[in-house]
């Protein structure tokens, strides 16, 4: 076995993979590198940790999370793959 992969079937693996599966971080970390590649901020600490703080401002349900799309580009795709404009009106 290579020394350099890890087995899954190791208990403190499995506890590792659980926790990174029960607190969505591997989705959190993609988001916040899309952000990262998205903006291209001059300071990107600074950045992630106010992306953080927005995140985290937005579980109150009191402000918008940030998002790489807002409803203007789910408006578009939507359009764009809807060929008879039908389900434009109900958006």
């Amino acid at each position: 076995m290579d020394s350099k992969k890890v087995d899954m079937t190791w208990p403190r693996a499995q506890e590792a993979r659980k926790y990174l599966m029960d607190h969505r971080i591997t989705e959190l970390l993609n988001n916040m590198t899309a952000q990262l590649i998205y903006h291209r901020p001059d300071e990107p600490k600074t950045f992630l940790v106010q992306f953080l703080e927005e995140l985290d401002a937005g579980r109150g349900g009191t402000f918008d999370l940030p998002a790489l799309f807002d409803e203007s580009n789910i408006e578009s795709i939507f359009g764009m793959l809807d060929p008879t404009k039908a389900l434009g009106s109900s958006l």
